[in-house]
């Protein structure tokens, strides 16, 4: 009788045990699976216990392939995966649950731990930022954005998630830590820094950051615009911004080629013209392309179509004088500020010749084309005359003529 007893009382701790293995791994208690799963799964905790990792992998290893496709399991074994280094196979077992995420097991979080050990910031990024959607009390996915944007050096950036999640709760000490170190961090760089992608942006007060968060979007859709129109990828554009800048004309804006940077204004900044941006991007993207032996005609047609492509859009034109006299016309340095309303009636109409032939050019006959014609400039041993026929194949005169009724058919006599 006392060994019956014994018996029946072992049977109920070992349900007991088994049932809380169950919840403990989330493991579903049906009968189709709990003989063989849920002895693994209990063993796998005990050596858990006893901090016997390796052999309690072996034992949920073993529990899955009992029951293939548990949440509880597969998430455990991806932990365990990820706390010895193994990021793939962590990521093998948790991409598939992503879409089952909740609360209680975010698998995002997890997802986004890997990526961030694997250095994939971008990814980790996104998987931080969903867990945190999906539980607004998950602080450690906002203080880990925050994180990231510390590794990559963008103070401001982290600063900005800090404050937020401060906000949100003014007691997480972590975010308190984070915040603290990130203001030392800004307070020892000569400039204020705004990074995001390849467009950086030093400024003189930090008071200028919204205006430039909220411009960034302009500014990197135009990057992104005139290097796929040219044909080239991954160039850093710097800008800096400045209270003025100091020079003869004191333009609102301007590329110097020295420093390969564009200088604005910080009125330019805060009444954000996107077209002076681009107007001076054109400048430094040729640059950057060592096409500066370019003709004049052309570069300065290019900083007009790209900062105004829309120019004619409400304009109808009553003279415009034809010939091939632009190709040759030099045109003053001031005009690269863009104090248009400065210039004399002569400099006017050549920008807007010039402007004109770039227009006709890509409107006519392609971004591709005009590209190639771009790059024929490179060695400096090309005229026009000779980059038309070579990209174009049509004769100079014809190519004239063929330019003069575009513009009396398109432009001169429109009504509406």
């Amino acid at each position: 009788m006392l060994q019956l007893n014994r018996i029946l009382i072992f049977s109920l701790y070992w349900l007991l045990n088994a049932s809380l293995t169950f919840a403990y791994f989330g493991v579903n208690d049906s009968p189709k699976f709990r003989r063989g799963s849920s002895i693994h799964a209990h063993s796998a905790r005990l050596l858990l216990d006893r901090n016997k990792n390796e052999d309690a992998v072996q034992q949920i290893k073993k529990a899955l392939h009992s029951h293939p496709g548990n949440r509880g399991l597969s998430i455990k074994l991806a932990q365990m995966y990820y706390s010895s280094g193994k990021l793939d196979k962590s990521l093998e077992l948790l991409l598939p649950f992503q879409a089952l995420s909740t609360r209680k097991s975010n698998v995002y979080y997890y997802i986004g731990l890997c990526y961030d050990r694997k250095k994939q910031y971008k990814d980790a990024y996104i998987y931080y930022k969903k867990a945190f959607k999906l539980d607004p009390t998950h602080y450690k996915s906002k203080l880990r954005i925050a994180q990231l944007f510390i590794k990559k050096g963008l103070y401001y950036d982290a600063a900005t998630h800090l404050k937020n999640l401060l906000e949100i709760n003014p007691d997480y000490q972590p975010a308190q830590l984070e915040f603290e170190l990130t203001l030392r961090l800004i307070k020892e760089n000569k400039h204020n820094i705004f990074r995001r992608g390849n467009l950086v942006v030093t400024f003189p007060d930090y008071n200028l950051i919204r205006d430039i968060e909220e411009w960034y979007p302009f500014l990197q859709e135009k990057v992104f615009y005139i290097q796929n129109a040219l044909g080239i990828q991954n160039q850093v554009v710097w800008i800096k911004v400045v209270p003025k800048i100091e020079t003869r004309a004191n333009p609102p804006a301007q590329f110097r080629r020295m420093e390969n940077k564009i200088y604005l204004t910080v009125d330019t900044l805060k009444r954000k013209y996107t077209s002076l941006f681009a107007h001076e991007l054109s400048y430094m993207l040729l640059h950057q392309m060592d096409i500066n032996k370019a003709p004049e005609w052309l570069k300065e047609g290019m900083a007009m179509y790209f900062s105004q492509p829309n120019l004619l859009k409400h304009l109808t034109l009553r003279r415009m004088r034809t010939g091939d006299d632009i190709f040759k016309q030099s045109f003053p340095q001031d005009k690269n500020y863009l104090h248009y309303n400065r210039l004399s009636q002569k400099e006017k109409h050549n920008l807007m010749h010039a402007f004109l032939i770039v227009k006709y050019l890509i409107t006519q006959y392609g971004w591709s084309n005009f590209e190639r014609f771009v790059k024929k400039f490179e060695s400096g041993t090309h005229s026009t005359a000779d980059a038309i026929w070579d990209v174009y194949h049509i004769k100079y005169r014809k190519f004239l003529m063929d330019f003069d009724m575009y513009m009396i058919s398109r432009h001169f006599f429109k009504t509406s």
